[in-house]
């Protein structure tokens, strides 16, 4: 099953829905997300990051994938999951997306289940992020558990200040830290 959770993402006025199916915890996607907009602000500015925002391509389930598409999301498709139909679904075609704003962007393609979950609390889906570039914040949970600014000062203290490197964890093949969510903060 996994730790399922929701990326939600603000800008031009525009709400779309990501869904994860693993790790959404705040050490798990939420980490993640914080270091790939990071990622993302040191390689563009902040407008040329709202502007590749608004040049992904946005699908639901009401709109059919085309070979096309296919073909463009060959190296983000899954077709051992969800196999509800015979033809791929977006579901699959953008799996490998789930759980990287940078990977999504990257696939230009946003598959948008704002259809099937809304703002309500919903016992299935036990995180979700909240990126808003209109408003320039980042926040975690409908109680904004997690808040910092969109700018890379505000997200490096954030992960300064509410995360911890665990030494033990880190990879020496990858250098990859990991982090342990501090519980005073």
């Amino acid at each position: 099953m996994g730790t399922r959770g929701l990326i939600v993402l603000i800008f031009n006025g525009k709400k779309v829905v990501l869904y994860n199916q693993f790790d959404s915890y705040f050490n798990g996607l939420g980490l993640t997300l914080l270091e790939e907009l990071i990622i993302l602000l040191q390689t563009f500015t902040f407008d040329e990051l709202v502007y590749k925002l608004s040049n992904v391509k946005i699908v639901t389930n009401q709109i059919v994938p085309s070979e096309y598409d296919e073909k463009a999301l060959k190296n983000y498709t899954d077709l051992k999951v969800n196999r509800s139909s015979l033809a791929p679904n977006w579901y699959q075609l953008t799996r490998k997306t789930q759980g990287s704003l940078i990977q999504a962007i990257s696939s230009s393609y946003f598959f948008d289940v704002s259809d099937e979950y809304t703002d309500e609390p919903d016992v299935f889906i036990e995180y979700r992020y909240y990126i808003d570039f209109d408003k320039q914040n980042f926040k975690c949970n409908r109680s904004a558990e997690w808040q910092c600014d969109l700018t890379l000062e505000s997200l490096k203290n954030f992960i300064e200040t509410r995360f911890s490197e665990t030494k033990e964890n880190k990879s020496p093949e990858t250098k990859e830290n990991s982090y342990v969510l501090k519980t005073e903060a």
